[in-house]
């Protein structure tokens, strides 16, 4: 049941913060490939992707906590 706790205080928080999360990575992706200014496009796809991980993650310990439940009765 823990995990399942931290896996929704991990989607939260990064659905929360998902857009200053995916500026950081465009600055990363800058920075290592010597690129210079990311597109647009790029940055929406970041977003949408980290939208993607948090949904993920919100199932994940939805899943878990319905098994750690049901495991319980």
């Amino acid at each position: 049941m823990g995990e399942a706790i931290v896996f929704a205080v991990m989607g939260t928080v990064w659905l929360i913060f998902r857009k200053g999360i995916a500026r950081q990575q465009a600055q990363i992706i800058t920075v290592l490939f010597g690129r210079g200014e990311v597109p647009e496009g790029r940055m929406k796809g970041l977003e949408q992707l980290g939208m993607a991980f948090s949904i993920l993650l919100l199932a994940a310990a939805a899943a878990i906590g319905v098994v750690a439940l049901a495991s319980r009765a």
